[in-house]
């Protein structure tokens, strides 16, 4: 099993307080790579892992405020690293970005404590749209 882990190059802030920390776990580097360069210039701190092992030992490191989450890892998959996350951190705010979308899938991540759902492939303005939306309440639901 390859991990992949790389954390942004800026660990700071930009002078106007602490920047957002966000990790990204999904074992698809390229699209990893390109939320967290998206997020980045945003202003966000960005970590990102290639599997649920990796995620998991990075999130107890970085200590995110959100983190997106395939559903679909290696080692450990993203329920039960959702599951971990928020057992560590219940105020951790969770976006699952997967492939899957069946009702199922969705009921199962909303037992599980997660924020919002977004389906791949998104635009990563859809995605930013619900990371924005959770960041500004908060805290929030899975939205139907």
């Amino acid at each position: 099993m390859t991990s992949v882990v790389t954390e942004s190059l800026a660990e700071e802030s930009r002078g106007d307080g602490p920047r957002p920390r966000m990790l990204v776990v999904d074992d698809e580097a390229n699209l990893a790579d390109l939320v967290r360069t998206w997020f980045e210039m945003s202003g966000w701190q960005v970590w990102t892992a290639g599997d649920g092992v990796a995620g998991l030992a990075l999130a107890a490191t970085c200590q995110p405020d959100l983190v997106v989450l395939d559903l679909m890892l290696p080692g450990v998959d993203g329920v039960t690293m959702l599951d971990e996350l928020l057992r560590r951190d219940p105020g951790v705010l969770v976006v699952l970005h997967t492939a899957r979308d069946t009702a199922e899938d969705r009921d199962r991540a909303r037992a599980a404590g997660a924020r919002a759902y977004v389906c791949k492939p998104c635009s990563l303005s859809a995605l930013e749209d619900q990371v924005d939306q959770l960041m500004a309440a908060g805290a929030g639901a899975l939205p139907s």
